[in-house]
């Protein structure tokens, strides 16, 4: 085992890395697949029939499957997807994941579930990122076996954990492969090492909008790093041909990218600045480790937002911190001399002093007076003028430093910096990461998003940027440990040391058990239908909304006609419209004109998912469009311990529904039968216990109160505790707040209720307030006190 590379002096240049051995892959692979089985295991039993979550994770299992599904059978109309009908480019709404998805092409081939290779791609997407971190590690350091750990902290680090719903952000494997073959290209200038540079990228953007963005602020740092710091003859040419075979990569992949802009344009898809912001991280997301981490979570989770479990660990951060530091030289006790300054560069470094002071008076003004302009000039953001005023001093410094420094410029400085070259670079690309994962909290990424939204506004949570820090991190964690190992003689002494590292961090890291929730493997019968016949326009489902189309959009793999449902990062006008129809109450007619108009040809609906008055709303509205003439009964299919009905929309033609007379005739006489038992089963009284709250202490025989509603009125309030009942309550109390929360209730004004603490002996007792509706149904309401 090598126990790491001597630091090259600033003049020296990396050696060129001999390839991996097969035996240094091979055990480098399966350590990592241990790894990503121990964090998973626990619900690894469960990935047969699980997923990880129940919303976003069933729209990355449905991007997956379409990927290949389309691929195969219309590739030109890939982002033509079958949801939201009659959107156009549907899957543009969310990120297309194909790069991802092509790894599951031979299991869709050969048979394998929806489920099934979900869970196989999450896993692979996590196992991969490991391995090519693993992989541009060992091209830095040299030594194989600490370059495990850079593998570890990049695949395994609470924020990538924590976003375990979304399978995209596993798949990080092309980040460090760009940036490997970038870094071999600069140095060696080996057409392949370009080509391979090339092709991940490409594969990259492929895969995730997010990190295709990422990879350009990665390839920017490098790029502007290497003309700043290297001095070799080739530098500017291999920085011209990486440009231009990023533009190819860029061309190859642009048809992927085309109707994400056809889409905006066509449905008004903006990410506005407030939710830019919203999502960006706090300087106080690092440290969050997340609710999933179970070693740091219970100390952490007090500062927790959303996509800010930023915490990378104590351990990686103390042997990057040790890399940086002995990662420094002797600062030289002769000076070189001074270069000298070309005549133009002063002049150009003086002019740009002009308009740097300029940008500073602009930003104080902003300040100072609000709304103010200057001409077409406006001067009310001094963020703007902040940027603009970072950028003429850095480009000040590029031209020319001052008279009394040292250095001649930007270059020169860089160039005789004390640190080694190639950690500054992960040093820098860290910086970056944090800038752009901090987003909206800094002047910078909010002029570019205001300036470029073309772009940056693809990225809704700048928060995910972390994840060129995490790249960074990972490296100079295992450049650190190098080091470290220095000062160690023996092997066993050595290999000690890279087994506690490892094993620290995978206890720093460590998420499992993760709860994975139940999935249901096969889907509903009334799918296997659909995918056996030939419908003339589109299915709808209902309940609609994002809380039930999750799962409708899931389990339309199973027979990919259009749907008028959909789940994604954004919904067009249309299904705004048909949603918010068929949750007024009542119903309106209109909604089943919309749903014709939107090419609506059969209705299914699933009693089981909505319950309550939106239950009872739904099969009203449906009991009317059947008398009105304005449905068909076509059948039911047993799910879930009820039924899923079908019907046809009229005018809809008529279609070969494989459904006999009979089957026909008994699924309307179980609607109706469903539709006709007492309202009060569909729509039980729901209500509140203001006073006391929960885990109150209060004295016995003090006053509670709450509110209740029922669609047939509140009947009485019954009061009682584990030892048994009381005193009724009192109802109908004023409570002029209801009405506006609930207008469909005629009595909301005189929906509250009182009621006295049971006279129970002191301690820790379990209140039950059930409410009675005139129709006979019931709700019961619990709340634990403690009675002194």
């Amino acid at each position: 085992m090598s126990g790491g590379v001597e630091p090259p002096r600033p003049e020296a240049e990396p050696e060129a890395r001999r390839p991996p051995r097969a035996k240094e892959v091979a055990l480098a692979a399966a350590l990592f697949l241990g790894a990503t089985v121990l964090l998973t295991w626990p619900q690894a039993a469960r990935m047969g029939n699980g997923l990880g979550d129940l919303w976003d994770a069933k729209l990355n299992a449905w991007i997956f499957h379409w990927d290949y599904h389309q691929t195969l059978h219309d590739p030109i109309r890939l982002f033509h997807a079958n949801i939201f009908h009659p959107a156009r480019y549907a899957l543009a709404f969310s990120e297309n994941l194909w790069g991802a998805a092509l790894f599951g092409f031979p299991l869709y081939a050969g048979g394998a579930s929806t489920l099934f290779v979900y869970n196989f791609l999450f896993l692979l997407g996590m196992f991969l990122s490991a391995l090519a971190a693993w992989a541009l590690t060992r091209e830095v350091t040299g030594d194989w076996v600490v370059s495990l750990l850079a593998g570890l902290v990049f695949a395994f680090v609470p924020w990538r954990l924590a976003q375990i719903p979304h399978v995209q952000f596993q798949w990080g494997p092309f980040l460090p492969l760009l940036l490997l073959f970038l870094l071999r290209w600069l140095l060696g200038g080996r057409r392949r090492d370009l080509f391979l540079f090339a092709l991940f990228f490409a594969w990259n953007a492929l895969t995730n909008v997010h990190y295709a963005i990422f990879s350009g602020i990665l390839l920017a740092v490098v790029l502007a790093w290497e003309a700043l710091t290297r001095d070799a003859p080739a530098t500017g040419s291999r920085i011209r041909r990486t440009v231009a075979a990023t533009a190819i990569a860029a061309v190859v992949v642009l048809p992927f990218y085309v109707p994400y802009a056809k889409a905006a344009k066509l449905y008004g898809m903006r990410r506005s600045i407030g939710e830019m912001r919203f999502y960006s991280a706090r300087p106080s997301a690092l440290l969050v480790a997340g609710a999933q981490n179970k070693l740091w979570a219970p100390l952490t989770q007090r500062f927790a937002r959303p996509e800010a479990e930023m915490f990378p660990g104590v351990v990686p951060v103390a042997l990057a911190v040790y890399a940086v530091s002995r990662l420094r030289h002797a600062r030289e006790t002769a000076r070189p001399p001074k270069r000298e300054i070309a005549g133009w560069r002063r002049r150009a470094a003086k002019a740009l002093d002009g308009l740097a002071v300029a940008a500073f008076a602009a930003g104080v003004a902003g300040l100072a007076v609000p709304h103010l302009r200057v001409g077409p000039v406006n001067l009310s953001d001094p963020g703007r003028s902040l940027v603009f005023l970072t950028g003429f001093v850095l480009l000040r410094l590029v031209l020319a430093f001052p008279f009394r420094f040292r250095h001649a410029n930007l270059r020169e400085f860089l160039r005789a910096r004390r640190l080694d070259r190639r950690a500054g670079l992960f040093v820098a690309i860290a910086i970056a990461g944090l800038l752009v994962a901090i987003g909206g909290y800094t002047p910078y990424y909010t002029f570019l998003f205001q300036s470029f939204g073309f772009l940056f506004r693809a990225i809704r949570v700048p928060a995910r940027g972390m994840v060129l820090f995490h790249l960074s991190l990972g490296v100079l964690a295992a450049w650190g440990l190098a080091l470290l190992l220095r000062r160690v003689r023996s092997r066993v002494e050595r290999g000690a040391f890279v087994g506690a590292a490892l094993l620290l961090t995978a206890i720093e890291y460590r998420a499992s058990p993760i709860d994975f929730p139940a999935v249901e493997r096969r889907p509903a019968p009334v799918y296997a239908w659909l995918a056996e016949v030939r419908l003339p326009g589109a299915v709808l489902e209902l309940p609609i909304g994002f809380d039930y189309d999750a799962e409708h959009v899931f389990r339309s793999t199973a027979h990919w006609q259009p749907l008028v449902n959909g789940y994604s990062g954004f919904a067009p006008p249309p299904y705004d419209e048909i949603k918010n129809l068929f949750e007024k109450r009542p119903v309106p007619d209109e909604a089943w004109e919309r749903v014709s108009a939107m090419d609506g040809t059969v209705l299914v609906f699933h009693p089981h998912e909505v319950e309550g008055l939106a239950r009872l709303n739904l099969a009203r509205a449906m009991r009317k469009a059947l008398s009105d003439g304005k449905l068909e009964t076509l059948g039911s299919f047993p799910h879930a311990g009820a039924g899923d009905f079908v019907f046809r929309i009229a005018p809809a033609p008529p279609f070969a529904t494989r459904i006999s007379t009979a089957e026909r005739d008994r699924a309307a006489a179980d609607f109706a039968r469903l539709t006709s038992v007492a309202e009060s089963e569909f729509a039980p009284p729901f209500g509140v216990i203001d006073i006391p709250a929960e885990d109150a202490e209060v004295a016995a025989g003090s006053f509670g109160l709450g509110w209740a509603l029922d669609d047939s009125g509140i009947a009485e309030i019954r009061v009682a505790t584990e030892l048994g009942p009381a005193a009724p309550g009192a109802v109908g109390g004023q409570r002029p707040d209801i009405p506006p929360v609930h207008p469909d209730y005629t009595d909301a004004a005189n929906s509250g209720f009182g009621f006295l603490v049971p006279n129970v002996p002191p301690g820790p007792h379990t209140l039950t307030i059930t409410l009675v509706g005139r129709d006979g149904g019931r709700t019961v309401l619990t709340r634990r006190i403690r009675v002194r």
